[in-house]
């Protein structure tokens, strides 16, 4: 087998545009950046974009739909407690939520003093967990994350507008996964007969609704040179 696997190797490297690498060399040419601050003048521009619900490009860097949730979160609380907006805000790399959000809401109305509730909630459960919050409380009724982040946007619009809190909140209802979730890698992933090791009868049904879940996280991976063309483009250097 081994020699089977050595001939098999052989073979693929002599194809054409095939590159060696090793694990740690591909890990050092595209490990995420040290955690780093957005601008809120940054923000407030991703706000009008989380309707697309996918991965922006975003002061030179990519976020994903899990850290989008993470910087609108923590403006909007800064503002619920200091009644401004901080100057820049961290960009936490969020895990995808730890269970499937509800997706049946009462489309209507919250109140400011339920929704600011919910936002303080959002942002200490972002920081004490690593990931976004599966459902969040407003009042009485259950929201799910991506329903919360588009609220969330939509206050900080307002705000930057008109310099002051609205007294409610619209609450629609929105898909709660990425728009990558829906397609056909993801919707039509399966486990059961596609590999001999695993038992006729398995499913591995939490397996696939945790890879759903994690399509929060995505966004496209780029190598550290690239970045730092890009930034010194950006900053004309």
């Amino acid at each position: 087998m081994q020699q089977d696997f050595d001939r098999f190797l052989s073979w693929v490297v002599r194809q054409p545009q095939v590159e060696l690498t090793t694990y740690r060399q591909l890990f050092d040419e595209y490990k995420q950046p040290a955690p780093r601050w957005i601008g809120v003048d940054k923000v407030l521009q991703l706000a009008d974009r989380v309707p697309e619900f996918t991965y922006q490009l975003v002061d030179g860097n990519f976020l994903s739909p899990a850290e989008q949730f993470g910087v609108l979160v923590r403006v909007a609380a800064v503002l619920s407690s200091d009644g401004r907006l901080p100057e820049a805000v961290p960009v936490r790399q969020l895990f995808g939520p730890p269970k499937m959000p509800p997706t049946e809401i009462q489309q209507g109305q919250a109140s400011l003093g339920d929704f600011l509730n919910a936002v303080l909630y959002a942002d200490e459960f972002c920081t004490e967990t690593g990931c976004v919050p599966d459902k969040i409380a407003i009042g009485r009724q259950l929201v799910g994350p991506n329903a919360f982040m588009q609220a969330v946007a939509r206050l900080l619009k307002h705000w930057q507008t008109d310099h002051s809190l609205p007294a409610s909140i619209p609450l629609n209802k929105v898909p709660e996964l990425p728009k990558v979730a829906s397609e056909p890698q993801f919707r039509n992933y399966r486990f059961k007969g596609t590999w001999l090791i695993f038992p006729p009868e398995f499913e591995g049904s939490k397996t696939l609704e945790h890879i759903r879940l994690q399509t929060w996280t995505i966004k496209p991976a780029v190598s550290t040179q690239s970045m730092k063309r890009r930034n010194d483009g950006a900053t004309g250097r």
